[in-house]
């Protein structure tokens, strides 16, 4: 029996695509695909104005890298530096404090004190200023105590005493010395400990 349809196109249903020829199309695209792939590889791994411009930006940014490292570096190095310089001076400007000023201290000592030792720690500047400490090792001839009283006296009515921060009451021990003739005499045996004043403080220069 033949059958007819009458219907429309447009109305009619739609008919699948045979499987022969969707196979051909879809060989075909993977073709396309695997040219376009095999064009593109070969594009950037044999082309050599490519590769040559590809190798020149890699090799631009190691170099831009290195430099960056080494400008970090340079300027930790400088930093490092400054923070010596300061430290260098701040060390000077303390040294010549102290030093000028034990000169000054020492012209005050009396005949009957004697130094036995001197200790200097020295200060540091900056926002937190510390004058440098001195400490003298002193003998007092006799066993008057009075003795050592006028001696920080001299020292404090001293214009080096403007230049003070604060100086110790001496602790001293009663001891002998060897005196002339091979003798034995009473001596006061004590340290003074003065701190002075940080450069840079009213009263210091």
């Amino acid at each position: 029996m033949i059958e007819i349809n009458v219907l429309p196109a447009e109305l009619r249903p739609s008919e699948p695509t045979p499987w022969p020829k969707m196979l051909a199309l879809l060989c075909v695209g993977l073709l396309l695909l695997g040219e376009g792939l095999v064009y593109v590889w070969y594009h950037f791994n044999f082309n050599p104005s490519l590769r040559d411009e590809q190798q020149r930006l890699e090799d631009d940014r190691k170099a831009k890298d290195t430099l960056a490292r080494r400008a970090d570096e340079l300027h930790a190095e400088i930093d490092d530096y400054k923070l010596r310089a300061r430290t260098i001076l701040q060390i000077r400007q303390a040294r010549t404090l102290w030093a000028k000023k034990l000169d000054q201290i020492i012209d005050v000592v009396p005949d009957y004190v004697w130094l036995t030792g001197i200790t200097v720690t020295e200060g540091m500047g900056g926002r937190k200023a510390k004058g440098s400490v001195i400490t003298l090792s002193c003998y007092s001839l006799g066993s008057d105590e009075k003795r050592l009283s006028a001696f920080l006296r001299a020292i404090k009515t001293h214009p080096v005493g403007k230049e003070i921060a604060s100086i110790s009451d001496p602790s001293y021990t009663l001891t002998e010395v060897a005196g002339e003739g091979k003798t034995k005499v009473d001596a006061l045996k004590f340290n003074l400990v003065i701190e002075l004043k940080p450069a840079g403080v009213t009263g210091a220069s």
